[in-house]
């Protein structure tokens, strides 16, 4: 029994002693700083991230908004038949120019000359009995109600004269303004009713731009201020805000501009779509990449910047023009570094070794690419 206990505790030795070898992987590993005779808080801290940064300046920029439109006639007139008749000329040309007072139907003026013809010589006959009723009147052989019958009668008279001459005159129909015939949907032959359509009229100098302006903007926009019109063969004209809606849409909240458009000959056609820039008022600013923006936690638009102690900071922004590349910002100091590569493998906090690299044209110098390599920029 006693030589059982022995040799029990003897393997139970041997086990421990191996155990503690370093023979055995992963029970015995040393502490490198240990090794070198350091204390483990000695070790070498790893080196602050690298990242490209370009410098912006601010600058004087315009600030503008942007809206979509179309364009429209300054004015829209519909020709109605103040008559009835038959159709016997149309001179005017559907699609072509047309000023003011050009015809553009004749109805057959036969009838309405012979009840002009009928209603004179009865204004002929009413002013001889008015005549004669007169001096009879005045010799005291005609009562006065008989005086006053036959003046009322020479009134009626003159004005049955005036309706028929305007009947009259009512059978050629004439532009009532400058502009281009856009419809005529009569023709010859065809018999009009009074208050039938004869004729459409657009005018299309100066053009009109429609758009919806957004409440937010709504004390920014006022009648005469400049604006850019960008049409779809890619020109930009110039235009005025001639007028700005006093009451909001009560579905979209927004307010109804309209510009003016220059529109010589009228080659602008009405209904395009239109790409509206309102100039503003002009503010400071800088001129970023588009690429730099993020939005923070809160949901705010930024950029990551790093400041004198090279330590990266979230800036909110506010952007007040936009552009192909770039946007206009503000809310930035005057003179700021950007972080333009790396800015996704940052905190705001951290510290960083910035690379510094040249703006370009378009606000700085942008790219996809990971953190700055270990071996510079």
């Amino acid at each position: 029994m006693r030589r059982s206990a022995l040799l029990a505790l003897a393997i139970v030795l041997l086990v421990g002693a191996w155990l503690a070898s370093p023979l055995v992987p992963g029970l015995a590993a040393t502490d490198p700083a240990a090794e070198d005779g350091k204390a483990p808080a000695e070790a070498k801290a790893p080196p602050p991230t690298k990242v490209r940064v370009a410098r912006f300046e601010a600058a004087p920029v315009e600030r503008e908004i942007a809206l979509s439109g179309r364009t429209a006639p300054l004015r829209t007139v519909e020709v109605v038949a103040e008559t009835a008749g038959r159709i016997v000329e149309l001179p005017a040309r559907k699609g072509g120019p047309v000023k003011a007072g050009d015809v553009l139907a004749r109805l057959d003026p036969r009838d309405k000359a012979a009840r002009l013809k009928e209603a004179e010589a009865a204004l002929k006959q009413r002013r001889l009995e008015e005549t004669a009723a007169r001096r009879l009147g005045a010799k005291g052989f005609q009562a006065e109600t008989q005086v006053a019958a036959a003046l009322a009668a020479l009134e009626q008279a003159n004005a049955l004269v005036e309706t028929a001459r305007l009947d009259l005159d009512d059978a050629t129909v004439k532009a009532p303004i400058d502009g281009w015939l856009d419809r005529l949907p009569v023709e010859a032959g065809g018999y009009l009713r009074e208050g039938d359509a004869v004729a459409g009229i657009v005018q299309l100098e100066p053009l009109k731009v429609v758009a919806d302006l957004p409440e937010a903007h709504a004390l920014a926009v006022r009648p005469g201020q400049t604006a850019d019109v960008r049409l779809p063969d890619g020109r930009a004209r110039a235009a005025t805000v001639a007028y700005l809606g006093k009451e909001a849409d009560d579905a979209t909240r927004t307010f109804r501009v309209e510009l003016a458009l220059p529109n010589p000959g009228g080659r602008v056609p009405a209904g395009v779509s239109a790409a509206v820039q309102v100039h503003l008022d002009e503010v400071v600013a800088q001129k970023v990449p588009t690429a730099l923006l993020a939005l923070d936690d809160a949901g705010r638009i930024g950029v990551d910047a790093v400041d004198e102690g090279n330590r990266v900071a979230f800036l909110p922004v506010e952007i007040v023009k936009s552009g192909p590349r770039s946007v206009w910002v503000t809310g930035l100091p005057g003179d700021v570094r950007l972080v333009t590569v790396g800015q996704g493998f940052v905190a705001p906090g951290q510290t960083v070794e910035p690379v510094m690299e040249a703006a370009d044209g378009d606000g700085g110098a942008v790219s996809e690419a990971g953190p700055v390599p270990e071996g510079g920029a």
